[in-house]
């Protein structure tokens, strides 16, 4: 039954990133844009405390258990600042979207894009839990499954309408590949300072790993490169529909130039029967 919610999880998802391509004047209303900001910040703060709410207490009775400093028995999870610092991968580019949403900004774009795409798509592939959505589960199935969604779909929007300027090149890689080696140490000098377990834990979680850590670090770091060109390599194949405060396309959508195809083909056939 798990993985049936999270199947139905993954068909959604697909289809909402596919929309995209298959709405582009839709999307390209200027109220349709800002409505799409405010629903998707909203949304993502929203998964943001609700996912430190459900998180919190398991984080909790992880650190006590494994005598964390900072813990003590009996002490409610509210009452443990580490609680309110989620620093998973994907939560990091939960908030980096946000901001984007708000102030469109290429530098940023430039530092995260791949991994607001690999992020969740990693997840969807490889989830770290399944929750079922038909029982007292749905909001965490919701905010779990469709809050990684969202990043992706945000990070699609702002480059596919050209809200950021954001190119694929030299710099944007570069960029990228130093954020990535700048967030995953920062974050595991938190992790041996406070004796939390963020990305390296998420990566154990998610291949099923046994190795020491430092091995896990080795791996990030080396596999690392090949998750980023996966990530960048999407801006090769899926070009921007428009440019900044333009309202000329610059080409079609994969789904228009399908939708023409099919056409063709079949008017093709109409006039062979004719």
């Amino acid at each position: 039954m798990e993985n049936l919610a999270w199947a139905i999880a993954i068909v959604l998802a697909v289809f909402m990133w596919a929309s995209l391509s298959m709405f582009p004047n839709y999307y390209r209303n200027k109220k349709v844009y800002l409505t799409i900001r405010i629903v998707l910040v909203v949304f993502l703060l929203f998964t943001e405390v609700q996912r430190t709410v459900y998180l919190g207490p398991i984080h909790q009775q992880n650190y006590i258990e494994n005598s964390n400093p900072t813990t003590y028995v009996g002490q409610q999870w509210y009452q443990n600042p580490i609680n309110y610092f989620l620093l998973y991968f994907c939560t990091i580019c939960s908030y980096v979207i946000i901001i984007i949403l708000i102030f469109p900004n290429k530098l940023l774009m430039e530092c995260f894009f791949p991994f607001m795409i690999m992020g969740p798509v990693v997840t969807f592939i490889f989830p770290t839990e399944k929750p079922l959505f038909w029982d007292s589960n749905f909001l965490n199935w919701f905010t779990f499954f469709f809050g990684h969604a969202c990043i992706m779909f945000g990070a699609l929007y702002m480059y596919l309408y050209g809200h950021t300027e954001y190119k694929f090149g030299k710099q944007a890689l570069l960029k990228s590949m130093l954020t990535g080696l700048i967030t995953v140490t920062l974050v595991e000098i938190y992790n041996l300072y406070f004796g939390t377990d963020f990305i390296v834990g998420e990566v154990t979680g998610a291949f099923g790993l046994k190795w020491p850590r430092p091995w896990v670090l080795v791996f990030i770091l080396s596999v690392g490169n090949l998750y980023l060109w996966i990530g960048l390599s999407l801006t090769i194949f899926f070009k921007p529909i428009y440019k900044k405060d333009k309202d000329m396309k610059l080409h079609n959508t994969w789904w228009e130039e399908l939708i023409i195809k099919i056409k063709t083909k079949y008017q093709n056939r109409i006039k062979k029967t004719n």
